[in-house]
């Protein structure tokens, strides 16, 4: 067995997490999402949300196909080291990819909030203080777009390996165990096991809770 049960994730979890991805991508693409598009379009909705919802479920099918296909980041919890088993994974650097896994995350927020703000506003009574002019609601989706988009520049430029990272992937781990007054040497795998799967690695530390370094510093 492994530590932190990670003999788990080798033997079932990471295969089992790349089948779902595979069942459960054509099925949003091409069945779920198209069909919210289609009932939103057709409906009697009043145009501002109906805009939001078209944007947000188109924003979901670009998250599906990249996390779903290109993507497939899968943590190996708890150690903070990512694996990458998409289509992607053997082309493009991991840093890159954590990057446009943000950018199509956080995509999803203004369209979001957006649609959530009109409707909120429409339940309200013209007399209520909680009532807001157009140019309100325009600062704050300007003040919401801008903090997303803050994440994708921190995703961008604080995101970069241990320098120990090679060796902490292809290193057979020595521990000591002992029994009684004898002490047996054992050699095992904490994390090569992986290469089994991707070659893809994002290692941000080499111990449980550790997250640096960062790229602009500590």
């Amino acid at each position: 067995d492994l530590a932190f049960g990670l003999h788990w994730d080798r033997d079932y979890y990471v295969q089992l997490a790349i089948t779902i991805r595979n069942i459960y991508w054509p099925l949003t693409l091409f069945i779920v999402h198209p069909l919210v598009i289609f009932i939103v379009s057709k409906s009697q909705m009043d145009i501002d949300c109906k805009v939001g919802y078209i944007c947000h479920t188109t924003v979901l099918i670009f998250f599906d196909f990249y996390n779903c296909l290109l993507y497939q980041m899968y943590p190996l919890v708890p150690l903070p080291v990512f694996i990458c088993t998409g289509l992607l994974c053997g082309t493009v650097q991991p840093k890159t990819m954590l990057t446009l896994f943000s950018v199509v995350t956080v995509a999803m927020g203004p369209p979001y909030l957006f649609l959530m703000m009109r409707m909120h506003q429409r339940m309200l009574s013209a007399d209520s203080p909680l009532k807001m002019k157009t140019s309100t609601q325009v600062v704050l989706m300007l003040f919401f777009t801008t903090t997303f988009i803050a994440n994708v520049y921190g995703f961008h430029n604080f995101t970069v390996d241990i320098p120990t990272k090679n060796v902490l992937i292809n290193v057979i781990c020595s521990i000591l165990l002992m029994r009684s007054t004898i002490y047996h040497i054992l050699q095992r795998p904490e994390i090569v096991w992986a290469r089994n799967f991707s070659t893809n690695f994002l290692v941000l530390g080499e111990r449980v809770g550790q997250i640096g370094p960062f790229g602009k510093g500590d």
